[in-house]
C-alpha cells in the first residue's frame, strides 16, 4: 500500500549474467589460476639478473609472452566492465 508522499517499493530484478559474460569471467579466472603470467615474469626477472642464461631472442620472446598475457587480461577485464589490475 502506498501512502501519500511515499514511493512504492519495486522488487529488485535478479541479476543473471549473460552466457558470454560468464564465459569471459571463467576464462579470466583460468588465466589467473594458471600462474602463466607470474611464471613468465619470474623467468624474465631471472634472465634479466643473469641467473637464467638465455639468448637475447629467448629473453625477448618471454617479454612478449608477458605482454600478450597482460593484454589478454586487460581485454577480458574491459569486456567484463572491471578495472585493470
Amino acid at each position: 500500500m502506498e501512502r501519500a508522499g511515499q514511493k512504492s517499493r519495486k522488487s529488485r530484478a535478479t541479476y543473471a549474467p549473460s552466457e558470454t559474460r560468464t564465459e569471459l569471467a571463467r576464462i579470466l579466472a583460468l588465466l589467473g589460476q594458471s600462474g602463466a603470467a607470474q611464471a613468465l615474469s619470474e623467468l624474465q626477472a631471472l634472465a634479466r639478473h643473469g641467473a637464467l642464461p638465455l639468448s637475447p631472442e629467448t629473453e625477448q620472446q618471454i617479454a612478449l609472452a608477458c605482454d600478450d598475457i597482460r593484454t589478454i587480461k586487460n581485454i577480458l577485464l574491459a569486456a567484463l566492465g572491471l578495472k585493470k589490475g
